[in-house]
Parts: C-alpha cells; sequence; structure tokens
C-alpha cells in the first residue's frame, strides 16, 4: 500500500509529503470561489494571483489564519482538490498525518480532523508542527538535553523546548510572515500616507526587508494609492524603514521565547545556552532575524537548512510509521514514536 501523507497545511502555503517521492506539491492556501454558487474557481498558485483583483461575484480567500481553519467549507475544498491531486494513482484512501500549533485547541482539533476525513483521508492524525519542524531539520530531542525550536510559519510563531522525545514547554502565538507585511502596510499607511496591498508588501519584505540596519541600503520603488489624492503614486521605500515596520511584530516573538524560557528548568536551560535556538518555517528567512533574536536574548541562533520544508520533512517521516500512533487528538501518547525517530 502507498504510504501516507504529511501535510504541511500552513496560513501562506501548503506542502504534501509522500513517502519515496518527497515533497509532491507545494500551493499557496489560497482559493477562489464564485459568491453566488460557493463553485470553487481556482487554487493556489492561479488563486492566489486573484487576490486583491477580483470582480464582486469573486471571492479570493484564505480558509487557514494563525495556523488553523477558520473557514472549515473552503479549507475542505482545497484540500479535496490537493489529495485528489496527489493520490490521482491511487485507490485505497490515503492515510494523512498534520501538523498543528503545540497550543491548539479542542475545537480546532476537531475541524482538522472532521477536515482531513472529508477531504478524502482514511485515517487522520495529528503531531505538534514544532515536533516535527525538529524531526524534519535533523535535531536530536531523545536524550536528557534541552533543544530549543521557534517555527515561523506564515500565520503563527510556535516555540517548543525539546527533551526525551518530547516538548518540555511550548507556546504558539499569531504572530507569522503576514504579520510583518501587515506591519509594513501600517508603517507606510501611518508614516508615508501610502496605502499598498498584501501582494506588495511581501515583495517588499523579500526584496529588502530586514530587521536589523542592513550594511548597504536598500531601496525598492512601488506604486501605491495615495491616501490624500485617492490615486496612485509612486513611493520609494528603504530597507531602514521595514526594520522600523517590522519591531512590533519582532518584539513579540522576543517576548514569547522570554515567556518561555522562563518557564523551563535551570538545567535545560544550561543545555539551551550550549546548543542555542534552531529557527525553522519561511518567516526565519528574514533578514537579520537571527541575529536580533541572539541581540535579545543572548543565546546563538541558528537557521535550518531549507528551513520552509523543514515541517513537511518532519511530517513525512512520521508518516512512515503510523502504526505506532493513534489517529485522532494531538494529546495521545506519541513520546514512545517520537523517540524513536528522533
Amino acid at each position: 500500500m502507498p504510504g501516507a501523507l504529511g501535510i504541511d497545511l500552513g496560513s501562506s502555503s501548503t506542502r504534501i509529503f509522500e513517502k519515496r517521492k518527497g515533497i509532491v506539491l507545494r500551493e499557496p492556501t489560497v482559493l477562489a470561489v464564485d459568491r453566488e454558487n460557493g463553485r470553487m474557481i481556482a487554487i493556489g498558485s492561479q488563486a492566489e494571483q486573484m487576490l486583491g483583483r477580483t470582480p464582486g461575484s469573486i471571492s479570493a480567500l484564505k480558509p487557514v489564519k494563525g495556523g488553523v481553519i477558520s473557514d472549515y467549507e473552503m479549507c475542505r475544498e482545497m484540500l479535496t482538490a490537493y489529495i485528489k491531486k496527489v493520490c490521482a494513482h491511487r485507490l485505497a484512501k490515503p492515510e494523512v498525518i498534520f501538523g498543528v500549533p503545540a497550543c491548539i485547541t479542542q475545537l480546532e482539533e476537531r475541524a482538522l480532523l472532521d477536515v482531513g476525513c472529508a477531504a478524502g483521508a482514511r485515517k487522520v492524525f495529528l503531531v505538534e508542527s514544532v515536533l516535527a519542524a525538529a524531526i524534519g531539520a535533523g535535531i536530536d530531542f531523545a536524550k536528557p538535553e534541552g533543544k530549543v525550536v521557534l517555527d515561523i510559519g506564515g500565520g503563527s510563531c510556535d516555540l517548543g523546548i525539546l527533551s526525551l522525545g518530547g516538548i518540555v514547554e511550548s507556546e504558539s502565538i499569531k504572530i507569522g510572515g503576514e504579520s510583518f507585511d501587515e506591519g509594513l502596510i501600517r508603517y507606510l499607511r501611518k508614516n508615508r500616507g501610502i496605502l499598498i496591498g498584501k501582494r506588495i508588501a511581501e515583495e517588499i519584505k523579500i526584496e529588502i526587508g530586514c530587521i536589523l540596519p542592513r550594511p548597504e541600503e536598500k531601496k525598492i520603488c512601488v506604486q501605491g494609492r495615495d491616501l490624500k489624492g485617492s490615486y496612485l503614486a509612486d513611493c520609494e521605500i528603504t530597507s531602514s524603514e521595514t526594520a522600523l515596520a517590522f519591531e512590533e511584530s519582532g518584539a513579540r516573538i522576543i517576548e514569547t521565547i522570554h515567556s518561555v524560557l522562563e518557564k523551563t528548568p535551570p538545567e535545560l536551560l544550561a543545555d539551551v545556552s550550549q546548543s542555542g535556538i534552531t529557527l525553522t518555517g519561511g518567516g526565519s528567512l528574514l533578514w537579520g532575524l537571527d541575529e536580533y533574536i541572539h541581540r535579545h536574548i543572548g543565546i546563538k541562533v541558528s537557521i535550518a537548512d531549507d528551513c520552509s520544508s523543514c515541517v513537511a520533512f518532519g511530517l513525512g517521516k512520521l508518516a512512515e510509521s503510523l502504526q505506532n500512533m493513534q489517529p485522532g487528538a494531538i494529546h495521545l501518547e506519541r513520546k514512545k514514536l517520537l523517540l524513536h525517530l528522533s
């Protein structure tokens, strides 16, 4: 029987890992629907191109926010299409394992379990994204030594102190790559009188964005709506301005790290000071973020290889041993499996 699927259902993008094939799907977590009949028109990259450009009869939306489902019906439609695309060659329904925030509620768990089954999965398993990220990054947390993983996705940030194959302390906040985009939109609206869309904000972040001043100033020219004249105007933005715009989200991440470390046993803190913090997730690619965290926390910080795909890789590895797991809620015992895999 073909292997199970590991699905990293993120706020910004969805990745599906299949045994012996690796990551077989990378698509934005976006779909476009006809408002009159609710019929899906486009998903993934095609739907993403429609964001902010649709007529009144079409709605382009993201069904996942903050790492959890925000629109059940639309998420089901999207996942059904993605699973069918990946499993077109299969006769039997696949088993599926999802990564979820460490502090997910039981209601959010139930929504994901239900949508997975409704989308075509035979069984649905859940595992904390921070654990999957650690496994995908190749971190050994089976021993009695503290390891710290900070997974920064599109809509959420998950921090976990790991030891003996499990999570000792964890925290999830609704801060991620999209929060940096929103911070830039607010900054330009307040300080420059220019309104830009989320897609342009993301382009600015990727091109010149930073959370610490760059050695050489970078600039980019974009078009936005002049809030005074209500017409399009050119606006030159510098990398220094992006650092100011990102400061609020950066401060929230630092506050979260401090909060978790304060609850961590002293013995593990000593380990963490030696091993450092490993960053995973696409949000980790923001220029200067590793050094920013190091300056505020005083612990060395490193970015995992292929950090954007660490959760998907970890879920793929977990998907190979689902016989040791029970389907259902995240709170079920998984220590034996994680000890074996890490």
